[in-house]
C-alpha cells in the first residue's frame, strides 16, 4: 500500500518542486491531508476489527465497558459498541452507554449497515467536539452490532499543520530536500498499513507458517503485533481442524458400516471401504454420479426420495443373486444453507445379511418342529379315535392300536429330547467332562443298544477296533454320538447288510473313529445338507424306519465342541462312512 501510495503522491511534490513554491506547498498540503484522513481512517477500520474480534457480546456490561477502556487507551481514541437498533451497549469513556443514537446525527452508521463501515466526520452533540467518527460492522445474523471509533479532528489537524509548515518549509528550502523527505515521511507513516496489507495477503492466500513483521520500527507496532498474534491462533485453529478430520477420516474408513455421501447433483461426495465392498466398487467413486456407482435401483430410489422431500427413510433392500444379501439402509438429508433446499443426503448400510438368514433358518426350524409334530400326533389321535369308537373291545385291535400309540409316545419323546439336546448345545449349556476312554468296549455297548432296538434288523454289526484305541472325550456324549451313528447304519441298510465300527490314527495324529455302512448311501447334492436339521434322505421311508432328523446334527455340534469335526463319504447305492476326527492329544 505504501508504494503505490507513493507513487501517487511524489509525482505531485516533483511537479510542486518545478513549479513556484506557493502552488506546490499548497497542493502537498492539501493531498497530505486527504491521505492523512484516509490512512487514518484505514488504521481505524483495521483497529475495529481487532477489537470487534476480541470483544465478548455476551459478557456483562461493565466488563465490556472495561475492555473498550482498555483498548481506547492503547489506541488513543474513543469506542463504543452499539447494537442494530442504535442502543450504545458500552462506551469507553461511560458517557454515551444506554442511550439511543439519531440516525441523522450518526450517519457513519447507516453507511456500515448497507456497505459493512463508514466514516463521517461531525461535531458531537454531547460535547461539540468535531471527530473523526468510523464504524464498523460486526457480528452474524440479521440483527449484527457496530464498534465506532471517535478520533478528535483536531489531532488530525494538528498534525496537517505541521505538514503543511514542513511542505511549505522543504519548498522554500528547495525541492532537491523536499522530494526525500517527503517520501521518507510517507513511507514511515503508511509502513504499519503496508504490513497489515501485506499481512491480509498472506492470510488470504492461506499461508500461515510465515510471521508477520517489517522494518525495525514496524514490527512494534500495535497493528502489526495483534495481526500476529491473530495468525497464531488462525494457524492453531487450523491445525485443530485438520487433525479432527484425520482422526474422523480414520474413523470413517474403519466403520463396518457402509457410509455414502452424495450432494444435491447425485454426485459421490465420499464413500469408505465398507462400502466400496458392499457394492463391490473397485475404483473410487467420488466425483461420479450416483447411478454410475449403485447398481441397485431400489438404492438409488430411496436417496432420490430424501434428497426430493428431505425427509430420512429407513428401508431394507435385498439383493438376489448367488448369495442373498440383505441391508438395512438409513437415508438422512443434509440442509442446504439458509434452511433452503437439500444439498445433499448421507446414508448408512448396516448388513443384516447374517440375520435374515438366522431369521429364515428359525421360520425353517418351526415349520419343520410342527411338521414333525403333526405326524405322530395324527396317528395317536386317530388310534385313540378307532378305539373310542369300539375298538376297544376287540383284544387283538387294542392291542394293535395301543402299540401304536407307544410307539409314537415314544417318537414324540426322542423328538423332545433331541430338540433339548441341540438346543443346549447350540446355546453353550453343554459341559463337557473330557477324560481317557478305551474306545472298544464303548463300541460294543452301543453295538448292544441299537440291536435291542431293532430285533428284526437283518444286518450285521462288526466291531473293529484296537482293544488299546484311547480317545479324550466325554464319555456320555461320545456314547450318544456312536448311538446315532450306528442307529442309522442299521436302519438305512440294506437286508444283509452290515455295519462296521473302526477306529484308526489320523494323518494329523488325532483319533479317528470310523462308522462305515453298506446302506442306501448319500447323492453327492445332499452330503453338504446331510447334517442339517430334520434333513432326510427319503422323508417318508425315514420317518417310517423312526428317528428325529437331529441325530446327524447333534453329532456335528457334539464334535465341534470337543474341537474336531465329523466327515462324510459315501456313494449312493453303495452305503456311507462318517469319521469322528479327534484333535490330537495335548502331551504334557
Amino acid at each position: 500500500m505504501s508504494s503505490s501510495l507513493q507513487g501517487r503522491l511524489l509525482p505531485v511534490v516533483l511537479a510542486a518542486a518545478v513549479l513556484a513554491a506557493l502552488v506546490p506547498g499548497l497542493a502537498a498540503w492539501w493531498l497530505s491531508a486527504s491521505e492523512l484522513r484516509a490512512a487514518t481512517i484505514e488504521r481505524v477500520r483495521a483497529e475495529l476489527a481487532l477489537v470487534a474480534g476480541e470483544l465478548d457480546r455476551e459478557a456483562p456490561e461493565p466488563e465490556r465497558a472495561a475492555r473498550l477502556r482498555r483498548f481506547a487507551d492503547r489506541l488513543g481514541m474513543q469506542l463504543a459498541l452499539i447494537g442494530a437498533d442504535g442502543r450504545v451497549l458500552a462506551d469507553s469513556h461511560d458517557v454515551l452507554t444506554g442511550t439511543v443514537l439519531d440516525p441523522q446525527a450518526a450517519p457513519e452508521l447507516d453507511q456500515a449497515r448497507r456497505l459493512g463501515w463508514g466514516a463521517e466526520t461531525h461535531r458531537s452533540p454531547q460535547s461539540g467536539v468535531v471527530y473523526l467518527y468510523v464504524a464498523l460492522r460486526s457480528g452474524a445474523g440479521e440483527r449484527p452490532d457496530y464498534v465506532r471509533a471517535a478520533v478528535p479532528l483536531e489531532h488530525l489537524a494538528g498534525t496537517s499543520r505541521r505538514l503543511r509548515l514542513a511542505l511549505f518549509g522543504f519548498a522554500l528550502i528547495g525541492p532537491a530536500l523536499a522530494l526525500p523527505l517527503a517520501a521518507l515521511l510517507l513511507r514511515r507513516r503508511l509502513a504499519p498499513l503496508a504490513v497489515a496489507r501485506a499481512a491480509a495477503r498472506e492470510l488470504a492466500a492461506g499461508r500461515l507458517d510465515r510471521p508477520f513483521a517489517g522494518d525495525a520500527g514496524v514490527a512494534d507496532d500495535d497493528l502489526v503485533a495483534d495481526l500476529e498474534r491473530a495468525r497464531q491462533r488462525l494457524r492453531q485453529r487450523l491445525r485443530r481442524i485438520e487433525r479432527r478430520y484425520r482422526n474422523l477420516t480414520l474413523v470413517v474408513s474403519r466403520m463396518k458400516e457402509g457410509l455414502l455421501l452424495v450432494d444435491g447433483d447425485r454426485r459421490v461426495v465420499l464413500a469408505n471401504e465398507s462400502f466400496r465392498a458392499h457394492v463391490r466398487l473397485d475404483a473410487d467413486p467420488v466425483g461420479r454420479r450416483l447411478a454410475e456407482v449403485v447398481r441397485d435401483p431400489r438404492m438409488i430410489e430411496v436417496i432420490d426420495a430424501v434428497l426430493e422431500s428431505g425427509e430420512p427413510r429407513r428401508e431394507l433392500v435385498r439383493h438376489t443373486g448367488p448369495e442373498v444379501r440383505a441391508w438395512e439402509l438409513l437415508v438422512y438429508p443434509l440442509p442446504g444453507d439458509g434452511g433452503g433446499a437439500t444439498a445433499g443426503a448421507v446414508a448408512l448400510m448396516f448388513d443384516v445379511s447374517r440375520i435374515e438368514r438366522l431369521e429364515r433358518t428359525r421360520r425353517e426350524f418351526i415349520a419343520n418342529v410342527s411338521h414333525e409334530l403333526r405326524t405322530p400326533l395324527a396317528s395317536i389321535k386317530g388310534a385313540t379315535m378307532i378305539l373310542a369308537d369300539g375298538a376297544a373291545d376287540d383284544p387283538a385291535a387294542r392291542e394293535r392300536f395301543l402299540a401304536t400309540i407307544l410307539r409314537q409316545v415314544d417318537r414324540l419323546g426322542e423328538l423332545v429330547s433331541d430338540l433339548g439336546d441341540l438346543s443346549r448345545i447350540e446355546t453353550g449349556a453343554v459341559r463337557l467332562v473330557p477324560e481317557p476312554i478305551t474306545v472298544r468296549p464303548l463300541v460294543e455297548e452301543v453295538v448292544e443298544q441299537v440291536l435291542v432296538r431293532h430285533p428284526d434288523a437283518d444286518v450285521q454289526v462288526q466291531v473293529d477296533v484296537p482293544a488299546d484305541f484311547v480317545v479324550v472325550a466325554d464319555r456320555g456324549r461320545l456314547e450318544q454320538m456312536l448311538v446315532n451313528l450306528v442307529d442309522n447304519g442299521v436302519k438305512f441298510n440294506r437286508p444283509g447288510g452290515t455295519v462296521t465300527v473302526r477306529a484308526a490314527v489320523g494323518d494329523d495324529g488325532g483319533p479317528v473313529i470310523v462308522v462305515e455302512d453298506t446302506g442306501i448311501g448319500i447323492a453327492e447334492a445332499d452330503r453338504e445338507r446331510v447334517f442339517s436339521r430334520f434333513w432326510r434322505v427319503e422323508a417318508s421311508r425315514s420317518r417310517e424306519r423312526g428317528g428325529t432328523g437331529l441325530g446327524l446334527a447333534i453329532v456335528k455340534h457334539l464334535m465341534a465342541l470337543h474341537g474336531g469335526r465329523v466327515r462324510l463319504e459315501s456313494t449312493l447305492g453303495r452305503g456311507s462312512r462318517f469319521f469322528l476326527e479327534f484333535p490330537p492329544a495335548r502331551r504334557g
